[in-house]
Formats: C-alpha cells, structure tokens, sequence
C-alpha cells in the first residue's frame, strides 16, 4: 500500500478508480480471483500498477492459488507460498484453513506479525 500513496496518492483515491476490492490490513492489500488465469487481477496490473511505475515483486505480488487437499484426502503441512520466494517484504505460509499473508518488517518477530487471511472454501 505504501507504493500506491507514493506513486498515486491517496489510496482511497487509488481504490475507487482501479475498482478495487479485498481486505488490508493497513499495509498489504490483498484481493482474489476466482478465474483462472485471473483476467481482472492481469487487468489492474497492465492499466494501473505498471503505468505508474510499480514492479512485481517489489511493489506488488501476483499470487495463483495452490489446490488444498480435500477433505478424504490427508491433510498436508503448511508450507511456503511459492510466488513469495524472493520477496522481502511479504511472507506467508499455506495451510488447511487457507492462505496467510503478511507484510515482514525488519526486526520483526513472529508474535508481531499482522497478518491478513484469505480462507479458501
């Protein structure tokens, strides 16, 4: 979020032209597409976020989801969410009861961490 108010403005402004929608939790902004490939997510990349000069990775972060196993299925342990590797300021981990999603701060421990959940049904 801090790229949009340094590269736009305001983000309220940001989220009523863009169309947005999603949840924050002040400092990462995160939406999901139920398409595959996620047309709208594309969309928002390539007329907003490049035009005004943001970079994958370093402003932003593209996320496809990973099938979670069914319920017949054993369960699996949580495990790194691919797309993260190689960014340092967002971590997050997948698990049973969804994506988890957080901005990592320098000299962050792991009791501070604000994180933002996307639960997948």
């Amino acid at each position: 979020m801090s790229s949009i108010n340094k590269y736009y403005g305001e983000l309220s402004g940001f989220v009523r032209e863009a169309n947005l929608y999603g949840v924050t939790n002040g400092k990462i902004h995160l939406m999901a597409e139920m398409m595959e490939p996620p047309y709208n997510l594309y969309n928002l990349t390539d007329q907003y976020l490049i035009p005004l000069g943001l970079e994958e990775k370093r402003d932003f972060v593209l996320v496809t989801e990973q099938l979670l196993p069914g319920r017949k299925q054993k369960s699996k342990p949580a495990r790194p969410i691919p797309e993260l590797e190689n960014v340092p300021w967002l971590d997050g981990i997948i698990t049973e009861d969804g994506y988890y999603v957080w901005y990592q701060e320098k000299n962050t421990s792991e009791n501070s961490k604000d994180i933002v959940r996307r639960k997948i049904l």
